[in-house]
């Protein structure tokens, strides 16, 4: 079976990921989950790893999910094994470097934020993922079914504690009522073979 998958979700001759890896996700997890040999769960890990390391081709570097739209895929399939933690953790090494590579895709959802006077915004969000060096470049996702096109942000700050919580400060935003919005990587939304 993981030999069909790679067939049809990842071209890996060619290093390419495609969207249907984000609905093979789910799948491949349940493999390492509930699988009753190591050798699937360990092909399993590794289509994962590379849907997370490989690059969409042009125009197909993301998809719609139940939370939001447009979302850059390697970022939607990280989310997806980031709600496994607990089954990965249990394949040892191999599950806490997967764990680790997806939370480079890191994911804010503002939760409260003020506008100060110069223009920049001030937020409490929820980090998922691994806290990260500012600045840094983000793609602004507002809440459906609001559709505008995608914009970019810069993010000046960024403070987490443990729980998630964070602090952030973004540049001269293009938005007033950003409660609900999310931010992801904006060179994840570029990543295109």
């Amino acid at each position: 079976m993981p030999h069909r998958l790679s067939r049809w979700r990842w071209c890996a001759h060619a290093a390419m990921v495609f969207p249907a890896a984000y609905a093979a996700t789910p799948i491949l997890l349940d493999l390492i989950e509930h699988g009753q040999r190591p050798r699937i769960k360990d092909a399993a890990l590794g289509l994962l790893s590379n849907a997370l390391d490989y690059f969409p081709t042009v125009g197909h570097n993301r998809v719609d999910t139940p939370y939001d739209i447009q979302v850059p895929l390697c970022c939607a399939i990280a989310r997806r094994i980031r709600g496994r933690r607990a089954a990965l953790l249990a394949r040892g090494i191999h599950g806490k470097q997967l764990l680790a590579e997806a939370d480079l895709h890191w994911r804010l959802t503002i939760e409260e934020a003020e506008l100060q006077a110069d223009g920049s915004l001030t937020a409490i969000a929820a980090l998922e993922g691994t806290p990260f060096q500012t600045p840094v470049e983000a793609e602004l996702h507002v809440p459906q079914p609001v559709e505008q096109p995608l914009q970019t942000v810069w993010m000046d700050a960024l403070t987490a504690d443990a729980s998630g919580t964070a602090c952030i400060e973004l540049r001269q935003t293009p938005f007033k009522h950003p409660p609900g919005s999310s931010l992801y990587p904006a060179e994840c939304g570029r990543r295109e073979h």
